[in-house]
């Protein structure tokens, strides 16, 4: 009987071991294995450095949507895998524009490819203030699980409310959880 006990425990501590490899295997492919640069071609950097810009995406989106004043748009594509570490900021931006009278809109890369001319990755976010001015144009967050702990938005979404948040803000420089929006 002890001979087989021993057998026991070494099955117990080879079934240990293996559940620990494929573990740490798997935190590790979580958090480094889908970090990307939201902008890798630099295509965003370069078009946001124009001072036509902002306007250029404006007349994009008001001729693709009825009105483009006090909304919020999700920009999402079907395919990616880091759309669940937005759901969090989602719900909660949503609540606090719809509080202040925005619209809330989802819009999927798929039904709308040439987006992808302003926003290069994805999950990501594009603000109008109440004069259907660009406000704000990019990811939620940066970091590995792009968490509202690292949210960008949380800086400057009361002031896109207030309206005192002058000009837009443009982020192209994070690395996180994103998707090419090729």
């Amino acid at each position: 009987m002890h001979h087989s006990m021993i057998r026991s425990l070494d099955k117990v501590w080879l079934f240990f071991f293996a559940w620990l490899i494929v573990g740490c295997t798997g935190l590790y492919y979580m958090k480094y294995g889908k970090l990307e640069l939201f902008d890798p071609r630099g295509k965003l950097a370069t078009a946001s450095s124009s001072m036509e810009f902002d306007r250029e995406v404006e007349t994009y989106f008001k001729a693709k949507f009825e009105t483009i004043s006090r909304v919020v748009f999700h920009v999402q594509n079907n395919e990616c895998s880091c759309n669940i570490f937005s759901e969090g900021h989602i719900i909660e931006l949503n609540e606090l524009f719809k509080e202040n009278s925005y619209t809330v809109e989802y819009l999927l890369v798929e039904d709308f490819p040439s987006v992808a001319a302003f926003i290069p990755s994805s999950p990501s976010i594009i603000i109008f203030d109440s004069s259907g001015k660009l406000r704000y144009l990019g990811p939620y967050s940066a970091g590995a699980f792009c968490s509202t702990s690292n949210s960008f938005l949380s800086r400057f979404a009361n002031n896109i409310i207030e309206g005192s948040y002058k000009g837009a803000y443009v982020i192209h420089d994070a690395y996180g959880c994103y998707c090419l929006n090729t």
